[in-house]
């Protein structure tokens, strides 16, 4: 996944044991990560480009799935693409 660190905070909040409050705590938890990771992506974008781009078209932002992923191969030629279009940030 693109944002492992949300996704194991969503996995730690969802294992408690549900109560109505913290049914509504989770809830607003995962609107708050949602909404995180979709801010975090277009600074990436603005950031790295095009290959953040593809990257993004390729692996999951918060959940993994099967067949989701990209080769070891494909991510070196991402960090490659990544490191010569890299936008500098104010």
């Amino acid at each position: 996944v693109r944002h492992p660190w949300y996704f194991a905070g969503l996995v730690l909040i969802w294992m408690q044991d549900m109560t109505l409050f913290w049914l509504t705590s989770c809830i607003l938890m995962t609107l708050y990560f949602w909404l995180g990771s979709k801010f975090e992506d277009q600074k990436l974008v603005q950031f790295y480009g095009a290959a953040y781009e593809r990257y993004r078209e390729r692996v999951p932002g918060l959940f993994p799935f099967p067949g989701k992923s990209i080769r070891s191969d494909e991510a070196d030629q991402l960090q490659t693409l990544a490191s010569q279009n890299r936008q500098p940030t104010d």
